[in-house]
């Protein structure tokens, strides 16, 4: 019996192929608070410079009255390991899997 080729990039593989991965947390933000943070973030980093911690996420969470450690673990399970990552890393990332999803997205147009 020859083995089955399977492509690299086939994501449709069994779950006894795949790593084992942690769960990640669901998330304890709605879009519209996420979409927020993002602009809040982006408009602080330009004035100040990023601390590598998560000072203007805390912030954002505690001006809104949102929860501060599940939205900070959330974004940790996602790459972010500080405010200019949920700029850098997240949110790309995030904005490109709402896009693909087929959700409205609020990206800049190309000029």
């Amino acid at each position: 019996m020859q083995p089955k080729l399977v492509h690299p990039l086939d994501t449709r593989s069994s779950a006894a192929t795949r790593p084992a991965r942690a769960p990640t947390p669901a998330a304890p933000l709605y879009r519209p608070d996420v979409v927020a943070l993002f602009e809040y973030l982006d408009d602080v980093l330009q004035i100040r410079d990023c601390t590598h911690d998560f000072r203007h996420t805390k912030q954002f969470l505690i001006d809104h009255q949102l929860e501060v450690r599940p939205s900070i673990a959330w974004l940790r399970a996602h790459g972010a390991r500080c405010d200019c990552e949920v700029v850098g890393k997240f949110e790309t990332s995030w904005r490109a899997r709402e896009y693909l999803a087929g959700i409205v997205c609020r990206l800049p147009k190309r000029k």
